[in-house]
């Protein structure tokens, strides 16, 4: 006659799918009350099996440059791969940390809600001046496997650096209000990332100006090189940047009546390392150069602990920024770039690659630039910026990862210290974070609506858009002058309905393609928001589409990770316009409502980096693709749709990609093979290739009919890791490679000591010394010897 309660409790792996009392289903509980029970009952359950699933685990760091004994904030998210909505709260996550002596330490918590977000504040472990490195852990349960959270690095120091800022001057004095606005934003952006006036100096013409030092003089930045950075690197070890903004030549930088070449810069920079004692000399001397013309100083002033960067090459100018509200351009645009994400608390590395991404779409020649693909950038940019970071006096503009090349020095060196960049914070200068999708025009229509969307309407003080015109090309020489882009510029108007930026456009007048680059000041600061673009084209009488062409891989139906190589195949236009490809993407939907669009692909492949973020994650999902080819007036091609299915739980490959070109015309060459051990990949037009290749070290050898094949031995891949390697081939002419004098063996030593004896002009046969004439001007020369030996470094 009294209350009994029966309890089920399903062991681990086990989930209750039924319960039924008297034959009778009443539901999937794990506790029954039965009252005033006066006979037997019978009870029974039914349980369904639970499979361990795959987890993934994400790790956010409040800051990765801190000072000694400071603390930082650590946040992330367990996921279940699929969700099916399982509560993952109060499991147990491990934060590993590994110090510079390489002496590990733990800290335990657990997931704080159901959705598995885990926080950690405060952490204070960090006495030691140096690199630690950070990991989350989840150990797994019986229905979750284990999984670990990606590496994170925090640079520990005492100081967050020293600084000398240099305005330089042409005599004529063009350009120096420019000049002065990117120096002092520069200044300002060291400021904000824990340099103080005390660690800087900076030298500028105008003495009124926030932590000013001295009038630029060779004198004086030759003292605060050898002098003042010495002192203050050995008493308190930190890096060292040299940052210089102003006009240039090669192997020329201005400051007034004076001037600064390389071999100066670079002995300055013996003298303060000759000075320097052993812990300061671990830390990295940076010299960064903004001005035309500055990748002339990498050879002279590359060496190993240092890392220059220049603005563009040794053979081009550098551009100013857009036109702002004041009626000044900033002075760099690449500095301006490079140093917004700097100061957004990104390394070296990553700033530089962004840098260059937003100078080589601002200074695109123009849709008529018949050299886009011949090397040694393989684009349209009037301007590319380089870093050396390996010492071996090359500059790169495409950086690397590997251990050795440009690049892999650069990815952990940050500037100053600092909390990483966060975009939902209130704090920010004003930015714009969204704009204008692709637009296309009919001929008849002129018109359109343009709008940005931005982080913070009231911090922003004005906004507008840089529109340039189809027709507009851009020179790659000057003087020693910068070169401006004379774009025209329309302020945007603020719509309180829509919460956007906006401006009716009525001149689309000409056909072709115009960009439209987006820009916001703030009001507090005047800062100029990092450059975002879109593209409108405008359609041209009588145009032709661009011919039908099919998908390739993946195949139909493969399962793939969510790092994914798509090739498709090349097509033409019959008007011969320039060609590029979109490739559109859809996450469970064929409809494609809410795609994924990469647009601007130059050639008939790429490598998709699909969302795995938390509240976006794309793995164990179908992926629809197609991809379309437009040509300059918006005239489109469209393939059929296929889907892949990703499935992350196989081990992740490394990459390989590049071009194959002729080694004397320069020119691209399309249907190499290229060879990766047991794999090979086929360039496609214009010359690039791309392919997947599980980690290990290979030899790599890229052939092509009538060129003799190149090869490189020892080549290590890594996980998740992309490698770029290009392939100059040398043609066959007549039997002959150029530069293989012996005959068809290919370029070796004998070649180069054979041309160094006909050279010196000691005996060897008629015959040989016609071969070594290697640019056939009859005569033999220095530039023969060279040409071989650059073959033999794979220089050229």
């Amino acid at each position: 006659g009294s209350d009994q309660t029966f309890s089920i409790t399903p062991e681990s792996g086990y989930q209750i799918s039924g319960v039924h009392v008297d034959g009778s289903l009443v539901g999937a509980q794990d506790s029954y009350t039965f009252s005033n029970v006066t006979a037997n009952h019978t009870i029974f359950a039914t349980f369904t099996v639970l499979l361990q699933a795959y987890t993934s685990l994400s790790m956010n760091l409040s800051s990765q440059t801190i000072l000694q004994t400071n603390s930082i904030d650590i946040s992330g998210k367990l996921s279940r791969l699929p969700d099916v909505g399982m509560n993952l709260s109060n499991l147990p996550i491990v934060i590993s940390i590994t110090d510079p002596d390489e002496i590990i330490s733990t800290v335990n918590i657990s997931t704080y809600d159901s959705l598995g977000h885990y926080q950690l504040e405060d952490l204070s472990v960090f006495a030691k001046k140096g690199v630690y490195t950070l990991k989350a852990s989840f150990e797994g349960t019986s229905l979750l496997y284990a999984s670990v959270s990606d590496m994170k690095s925090i640079l520990v120091g005492s100081q967050a650096g020293y600084a000398i800022i240099v305005e330089g001057k042409i005599l004529n004095g063009e350009g120096i209000d420019s000049h002065n606005k990117t120096a002092n934003r520069i200044y300002q952006r060291l400021k904000e990332r824990g340099f103080s006036d005390l660690t800087i100096q900076y030298f500028n013409y105008d003495n009124s100006q926030e932590g000013w030092d001295a009038i630029p003089s060779k004198t004086g930045i030759k003292s605060a090189i050898e002098t003042w950075a010495s002192a203050m690197m050995n008493g308190s070890p930190a890096p060292l940047y040299i940052i210089m903004v102003d006009h240039g030549d090669i192997n020329t930088f201005y400051i007034g009546e004076e001037t600064i070449t390389p071999s100066e810069l670079d002995t300055w920079l013996d003298t303060l390392e000759n000075n320097l004692n052993e812990n300061a000399l671990m830390e990295k001397r940076i010299v960064i150069i903004g001005a035309c013309y500055s990748g002339s100083f990498i050879p002279t002033v590359s060496e190993p602990g240092r890392i220059i960067v220049s603005s563009a090459s040794n053979s081009e100018p550098s551009y100013k920024g857009p036109q702002e509200s004041d009626g000044v351009r900033s002075g760099e645009f690449f500095l301006e770039e490079f140093f917004q994400q700097l100061w957004r608390g990104e390394t070296i590395k990553y700033s530089f690659e962004k840098a260059v991404e937003q100078t080589e779409i601002f200074t695109r020649r123009g849709s008529d630039f018949t050299n886009a693909n011949t090397p040694p950038y393989f684009d349209n940019a009037a301007q590319h910026p380089l870093l050396d970071d390996n010492g071996d006096g090359f500059g790169s503009n495409i950086l690397s990862e590997e251990e050795d090349e440009d690049g892999y020095a650069s990815q952990t060196q940050y500037l100053g210290v600092g909390l990483s960049y966060d975009a939902n914070s209130a704090n920010n200068p004003a930015e714009i974070l969204d704009v204008t999708e692709t637009i296309y025009l009919d001929t008849s229509t002129s018109s359109a609506d343009l709008w940005a969307i931005s982080n913070d309407d009231n911090q922003v003080a004005s906004a507008w858009v840089e529109i340039r015109t189809p027709s507009m090309t851009l020179s790659s020489t000057s003087n020693t002058n910068q070169l401006e882009i004379d774009l025209t510029n329309q302020f945007l108007t603020f719509n309180e309905s829509s919460s956007r930026w906006e401006k009716t456009y009525e001149s689309f007048t000409e056909s072709g393609m115009y960009e439209i680059f987006y820009y916001a000041s703030d009001v507090e600061t005047q800062d100029i928001s990092p450059t975002k673009r879109s593209v409108v084209y405008k359609a041209k009488m009588d145009n032709k589409f661009p011919a039908s062409f099919g998908l390739s891989l993946p195949d139909n139906g493969a399962t793939v990770w969510t790092d994914v190589i798509l090739d498709w195949q090349d097509t033409t236009d019959p008007d011969a316009d320039r060609l590029t490809y979109t490739v559109i993407l859809s996450k469970n939907d064929d409809t494609f409502s809410n795609p994924i669009r990469i647009e601007g692909l130059e050639y008939s492949t790429c490598l998709v980096n699909l969302p795995k973020d938390p509240s976006d994650n794309w793995d164990f999902c179908d992926v629809y693709w197609k991809v379309q080819a437009i040509d300059i007036y918006g005239a489109i091609t469209e393939t059929a749709v296929r889907m892949f299915h990703t499935d992350n739980t196989n081990s992740v490959a490394g990459w390989i990609k590049g071009y194959v070109y002729d080694q004397d015309s320069g020119q691209p060459i399309d249907n190499a093979v290229i060879n990766v051990g047991s794999l090979s990949f086929d360039s496609v037009l214009g010359g690039y290739y791309i392919g997947a290749v599980s980690p290990g070290t290979y030899q790599i050898e890229a052939t092509a009919e009538g060129y003799h094949s190149k090869s490189y031995s020892d080549v290590s891949f890594s996980q998740g890791v992309v490698l770029n390697k290009s392939f100059a081939l040398s043609p066959v002419s007549g039997g002959m490679i150029k530069g293989d004098i012996n005959g068809m063996d290919g370029v070796n030593l004998s070649d180069a000591i054979i041309a160094l004896q006909a050279l010196s002009k000691l005996e060897i046969s008629e015959t040989l010394y016609t071969q070594a004439d290697v640019d056939g001007d009859g005569k033999i020369g220095l530039e023969e010897v060279i040409y071989i030996l650059q073959d033999l470094s794979d220089l050229r």
